[in-house]
């Protein structure tokens, strides 16, 4: 798991992640198994940065501390939008998407995707230094679908503070599990709860 991680962080940062190359004292490891398969959390020790695996394929890296998804738990996330704010474009986020999905190696149209990238930009109604109250785009979301409208591939940027803009979420639905491993996983689970009768 920490190579797929480590792997993945060399070719798609992640936002606030100063560590690009993990080590086994830098995470905390949470599993669960389940009848669809096993399910494996990779997190920091700070909790601010995590990756989700799901039969053993990176799915999901996500900084929570700087998302704005959890907002609803977190209100006080809402006062640091403005952090680092700056101009960027819908252009701009569809090349940076690009330029990742080309360093993955990923073959999006072999994946399903009929349609994207598609550009959304994440604007809040944000309060200046001077106290004026004006829209402002802190986020950039970028998407490609399948044909039932389902995300493929989504990836979410947002402005650090050296003026780049980075990932504070990357989802990677582009790799489907076999049907052995999900036998395989699920025979695990039915030893494990079942006192080894299959």
């Amino acid at each position: 798991m920490l190579r797929a991680a480590n792997d993945h962080l060399a070719k798609v940062p992640l936002f606030g992640l100063t560590n690009g190359s993990l080590r086994d004292e830098d995470v905390l490891v949470t599993s669960l198994l389940t009848q669809a398969g096993a399910e494996f959390d990779l997190a920091t020790r700070d909790l601010k940065h995590c990756l989700y695996y799901d039969n053993g394929v990176l799915r999901k890296a996500v900084a929570l501390e700087a998302e704005m998804t959890g907002l609803f738990r977190d209100p006080a996330k809402f006062e640091h939008f403005g952090d680092h704010a700056g101009p960027w474009s819908k252009e701009e986020a569809k090349r940076a998407a690009e330029a990742l999905v080309r360093a993955k190696g990923i073959d999006l149209r072999a994946a399903g995707a009929v349609r994207g990238p598609l550009v959304r930009p994440e604007t809040f109604n944000l309060q200046t230094e001077d106290g004026a109250v004006n829209p402002v785009a802190v986020f950039y979301t970028v998407r490609w679908l399948n044909r039932d409208t389902d995300d493929v591939l989504e990836v979410r940027f947002r402005r650090t503070e050296s003026g780049a803009w980075e990932p504070t979420q990357w989802f990677d639905n582009t790799r489907k599990t076999t049907d052995t491993e999900s036998t395989d996983y699920t025979n695990l689970y039915g030893r494990f709860f079942n006192g080894g009768k299959r």
